[in-house]
């Protein structure tokens, strides 16, 4: 891993796999790497670049001693990448881009970004996005990886019938 570039640190609360509120920090940053295999989401099928490829990374500590780091091409992927790992653990992160609704849609790739999808609903041109560290104060709102992705693929289906 080449020198940190665009650093920038979040601080979330989580949920353990106690239930119990605890501090937590993602570290983002891009760099540069040779060569480097990467896991597209959802399907986490690898692919190899050939040559120097811009990564984004992506570190969560927790005040537990937690410690994951993930990295893609695309920060989306970092980040449900990350969300998965926590998953594992039964730890969930009470952020927005954890929060029923609110997907990276593929125009925020490269984004710290989600918007707030509703079914049968097409964004519009101005269509307004949160940053996914934005703190999710409903707790009913928390869904895991596949959750999330199940409703973004619902919402496509919802709007394939809606002209432009």
């Amino acid at each position: 891993m080449n020198k940190k570039e665009n650093y920038e640190v979040f601080h979330i609360k989580c949920l353990n796999s106690n239930h119990q509120e605890i501090d937590a920090s993602v570290r983002i940053w891009t760099g540069t790497e040779i060569n480097p295999t990467v896991y597209q989401f959802p399907t986490y099928e690898p692919y190899t670049y050939k040559g120097k490829a811009a990564m984004y990374y992506l570190e969560y500590k927790n005040e537990e001693d937690n410690v994951i780091q993930t990295k893609s091409d695309r920060i989306n992927d970092a980040f449900y990448d990350l969300c998965s790992k926590l998953d594992k653990l039964h730890i969930k992160m009470l952020i927005k881009g954890c929060s029923y609704g609110y997907y990276m849609i593929p125009r925020l790739h490269y984004s710290i970004y989600a918007v707030k999808l509703i079914l049968g609903k097409r964004l519009d041109k101005n269509y307004p996005r949160v940053n996914i560290f934005s703190e999710e104060s409903d707790l009913e709102n928390i869904r895991n990886v596949k959750q999330l992705n199940e409703y973004y693929n619902e919402w496509i289906k919802s709007i394939s019938v809606i002209p432009y």
